[in-house]
């Protein structure tokens, strides 16, 4: 088996050959240090981990970066029939014969009026995202 050490002299040793050669870097400068391009693999090489760890240490890894941009869950706030009829103008018992095709376009119409970019108020805007969003759970 290979130890980390042996393999990492191996790959210093090659690195500074191919800096070295001038068939590999035809058409470009010759430098007196370690070429940019090869310094990148350098890093690379240096930066992960030998040999694979146990399951549990990839596990936690994993789970670890998987949360590293953290994001608070969307608070959904139920919004009730009669808040939604009055939101969107139209009576509840109409909103509730509704089918889900003549929700969209209701909805649609209304984010025409209110959405900010149209000249509508932000907050009436999002009440009626938030009551569209309930009352599309309910249509199938």
């Amino acid at each position: 088996m290979l130890s980390q050490v042996e393999v990492d002299e191996h790959f210093i040793e090659q690195i500074c050959g191919l800096n070295l050669d001038p068939l590999f870097w035809a058409g470009m400068q010759a430098t007196d240090h370690l070429h940019d391009y090869l310094v990148r693999y350098v890093l690379m090489h240096f930066d992960y981990d030998y040999a694979p760890g146990s399951f549990m240490e990839d596990y936690l890894r994993q789970f670890i970066n998987s949360r590293r941009e953290y994001r608070p869950p969307y608070k959904s706030v139920a919004t009730s029939l009669k808040e939604a009829s009055t939101i969107l103008g139209i009576s509840g018992a109409k909103l509730k014969k509704m089918s889900r095709q003549d929700l969209i376009r209701l909805y649609r119409r209304k984010a025409q009026e209110l959405h900010p970019d149209k000249g509508g108020d932000h907050d009436q805007f999002v009440s009626l995202t938030e009551a569209y969003r309930e009352l599309i759970k309910t249509k199938k």
